[in-house]
């Protein structure tokens, strides 16, 4: 898993 996987995570968590 590489952190900007993550970070895309976050922003669509953010988002919802």
């Amino acid at each position: 898993m590489r952190p900007e996987d993550h970070e895309q995570s976050l922003q669509l968590r953010n988002g919802g």
